[in-house]
C-alpha cells in the first residue's frame, strides 16, 4: 500500500555467510551444515553427475572424438560414473548400501582415524572441542526406519537414472 507500508528496499539484505567448504565436508558443526552437505552430495550423485554424462554422450562424434585421442575434459568423471552403472535392481540397492556405508560410516571412521576423539594438540586443548564434534560412524541397521528409507529411495532414484524397472 502506498505510503503505508514499507517496500522492499527499505530493508537490508540478508548477510551472505558462506561456510568453508571443509566444515560442511568434514566438521559439519551445525544444522545448516548438514543442510548444505546432504544437498550437494544429492545434488552431485543424483543431478549432475547423470547430467554431465548425457551432455557428453549426447556429443556428435562423442566416440571418434575419443578414439582419434582427443581430450575430453570431463572423461575420468564420466568413466566413474559408468563403471558403477547400476543395470538391475539388486545393482541400485548394493550401490544405494555403499552410499550409506560411505557417508555415514566410512568418512566418520577415516576422520577418527586421522584425528581420533582423545587428540590434543602441543598446548594439551582437545582436537574436537566446540563447535568440532567427533564424528560417530553408524553402522546400517536394516531395522532402523531411517536407514532404510535412505537405501531404499536413493535404490529407486538410481534406478530412475539408470532406466531400471
Amino acid at each position: 500500500v502506498p505510503y503505508k507500508s514499507e517496500s522492499y528496499s527499505n530493508q537490508n539484505d540478508p548477510i551472505d555467510k558462506d561456510v568453508p567448504y571443509c566444515n560442511v565436508k568434514s566438521f559439519p558443526a551445525n544444522i545448516e551444515h548438514c543442510t548444505i552437505w546432504a544437498r550437494e552430495k544429492f545434488e552431485s550423485t543424483f543431478s549432475m553427475k547423470p547430467s554431465l554424462y548425457n551432455s557428453i554422450m549426447s556429443q556428435e562424434n562423442i566416440w571418434n572424438r575419443i578414439n582419434n585421442g582427443e581430450t575430453i575434459d570431463d572423461l575420468p568423471k564420466i568413466y566413474k560414473f559408468m563403471k558403477r552403472k547400476c543395470t538391475n535392481w539388486n545393482n541400485c540397492l548394493n550401490s544405494a548400501r555403499e552410499k550409506f556405508d560411505k557417508y555415514f560410516s566410512n568418512k566418520a571412521r577415516d576422520l577418527l582415524h586421522k584425528f581420533p576423539a582423545d587428540m590434543v594438540d602441543d598446548k594439551g586443548i582437545l582436537y574436537w572441542k566446540l563447535p568440532k564434534r567427533a564424528p560417530t560412524p553408524i553402522d546400517f541397521d536394516i531395522n532402523n526406519n531411517l536407514h532404510y528409507d535412505f537405501v531404499l529411495s536413493c535404490a529407486k532414484i538410481l534406478a530412475k537414472i539408470y532406466a531400471v524397472s
